[in-house]
């Protein structure tokens, strides 16, 4: 059963999921808009910006929604959830 907890080492688990989908992309041109939305590029949306897919660990989307979003946690999947809880669009 997965912990409705944040910890530190949840913390550590986001940065690291992070900076591994951010890493490959490091030189790539950051002043193009951010996705669907109309600033320019943060991790998700910094991704979604440059054309690559970022799904982090659905354990750890599942509790930032339990504690920071708690009645947006039943709202389907992890991934999915949190983006809609943050007020961005749902991407296929």
């Amino acid at each position: 059963m997965t912990p409705q907890v944040l910890t530190p080492d949840d913390v550590v688990a986001a940065a690291v999921t992070v900076e591994a989908a951010l890493r490959p992309v490091a030189g790539r041109d950051w002043s193009v808009q951010a996705g669907p939305l109309e600033w320019d590029v943060e991790t998700d949306d910094a991704l979604s910006g440059l054309g690559v897919a970022f799904t982090p660990p659905a354990d750890l989307c599942r509790r930032v929604l339990a504690q920071r979003y708690p009645g947006a946690s039943g709202a389907g999947d992890s991934w999915p959830g949190l983006l809609a809880a943050t007020g961005r669009p749902v991407r296929d």
